[in-house]
């Protein structure tokens, strides 16, 4: 087969042979994990994991993460992979994973705002009532996510009610997957979670 023809691959899609990488990028509670796999023989070839932790919050109880910590740890992770032999120009597509109820407060230029409020952070909770009543309602039409303890949406609510100065400063509300998007594309994407 001549170079840049198609390829079926086992995945029902067609690979270019030319870009045979697909990484996937987990961003866990305590990991940030990479996974290159080489489409072409639909095999993992490297798996890479860098242990992420907790910054100090202003109340003990708080669980909050720096967003920056992701980028650095996976912009090093993806450095060790292409030492171990995976090429970048034989990288065909990546893609980010994470569990999108750790919402953050960023600005237009992506710069955060806030740091990550973790999912069991539980700070918002007094605010839960008055969110359901105020876009409970408009969040399941749109996504079909129910307010609850767990989401991302109230915990940025937090900001607004116990912050407003700190809330005024940004421009979005970002997940872990849609700013970590932002930084690799410089486009603002988000999931419907």
């Amino acid at each position: 087969m001549a170079t840049g023809e198609q390829s079926s691959s086992s995945f029902g899609k067609e690979v270019n042979m030319e870009k045979k990488y697909l990484i996937g990028v987990d961003l866990g509670t305590t990991t940030v994990q990479v996974v290159f796999l080489n489409a072409q023989e639909n095999k993992v070839v490297l798996t890479l994991t860098e242990e992420i932790f907790p910054v100090s919050a202003e109340n003990p109880d708080y669980i909050e993460y720096d967003p920056n910590d992701w980028w650095e740890y996976t912009k090093r992770l993806l450095k060790r992979g292409f030492e171990s032999g995976v090429k970048p120009e034989e990288v065909a597509g990546i893609c980010f994973d994470g569990w999108t109820v750790m919402a953050f407060l960023v600005k237009k230029d992506g710069t955060p705002v806030t740091n990550a409020i973790h999912y069991n952070d539980m700070r918002h909770m007094d605010l839960l009532e008055k969110a359901d009543k105020l876009f409970g309602n408009e969040a399941v039409e749109r996504n079909g996510n129910y307010i609850g303890m767990y989401s991302g949406s109230v915990k940025q609510y937090w900001w607004k009610e116990k912050h407003p100065e700190v809330f005024a400063q940004a421009d979005y509300l970002a997940t872990e997957v849609s700013w970590m998007n932002y930084r690799l594309t410089g486009q603002w994407a988000w999931n419907r979670s």
